[in-house]
């Protein structure tokens, strides 16, 4: 998938990096990023990956 058809669910530090491909994006600090995201490789491949923070991983 190429990366403008994400734009409308990237953040503005998402869209600085895969979109604009600048090197001075910010990052906020208050970014909580996270979640479950899931598709295929291919036709034949399902993945899934887990995206969390250390805090979010914290008892």
């Amino acid at each position: 998938m190429p990366y403008g058809e994400l734009d409308a669910d990237l953040s503005a530090y998402g869209r600085c990096l895969l979109l604009e491909r600048r090197s001075d994006c910010q990052h906020p600090g208050d970014l909580e990023a996270g979640g479950v995201y899931w598709g295929k490789i291919g036709d034949h491949y399902p993945i899934t990956i887990i995206i969390g923070t250390s805090q979010s991983n914290r008892p």
